[in-house]
């Protein structure tokens, strides 16, 4: 009887043994198969792509993009996820009726705020109007080559007291004119401009307007960069 006994405990620890090596077995595989999973997955995500928008020649700050010219500037690009962040622009379609608040440089990928709706320079404004500013000399237009999507600071000198008041801050330039009157575009160094069409709010134009009576025009560009 006691051999028996002792029989039946061995086929027991036996059987338990092979259970538990089961168990073990089942543990090492689940773990290998988690890990392949992950393996698989990073695999998987270096060749996931994704289309986002690339600039394919150097667009001027300040340039306006249309529906039809948007080809000349941007395509439609493939790159790795990784690269394809949440501020990415994904379609061209999305900047018609923009305008480039710096400088895009080729190969590089439109992000938001690189472009900005026209109409949104506008909200900005209670009674937003276009109006003309002109300086009485090429001098009085300071601190750098002003353009279209430039921001300026606008003063005027009293002509006797020599005070300078300063009457409108942080302006955007819709267009930028020399004394003839030819419009100046980025890349066009050499020209000063003392015309101006800027966007202004109605009240401080006014205010502008009875300032200048009193002396000279001062226009300061403002490094946005």
């Amino acid at each position: 009887m006691l051999k028996k006994k002792n029989k039946a405990v061995n086929v027991s620890e036996k059987k338990k043994g092979v259970a538990m090596k089961l168990v073990g077995s089942l543990l090492v595989a689940t773990a290998l198969f988690g890990v392949l999973l992950g393996v698989e997955k990073n695999i998987m995500s270096s060749y996931e792509k994704e289309a986002v928008v690339l600039c394919k020649t150097d667009v001027p700050k300040g340039t306006k993009i249309t529906e039809e010219n948007v080809d000349q500037y941007f395509y439609m690009y493939e790159v790795d996820v990784a690269l394809a962040k949440d501020d990415c622009i994904k379609s061209k379609e999305s900047l018609y009726e923009t305008v480039a608040m710096r400088k895009i440089s080729s190969q590089e990928i439109v992000r938001e705020g690189f472009c900005v709706k026209e109409a949104e320079i506008y909200k900005a404004y209670k009674k937003p109007v276009e109006c003309s500013i002109t300086a009485a000399n090429p001098g009085d237009i300071v601190s750098g080559t002003i353009r279209r999507g430039d921001r300026v600071d606008i003063a005027v000198v009293n002509k006797d007291t020599l005070a300078y008041e300063l009457i409108m801050k942080n302006v955007y330039v819709l267009d930028a004119f020399t004394t003839t009157g030819e419009k100046l575009v980025e890349g066009n160094e050499g020209a000063a401009a003392t015309m101006l069409t800027i966007v202004e709010d109605k009240d401080n134009y006014a205010k502008f307007c009875s300032a200048r009576e009193i002396g000279n025009v001062i226009v300061t560009k403002l490094e946005t960069e």
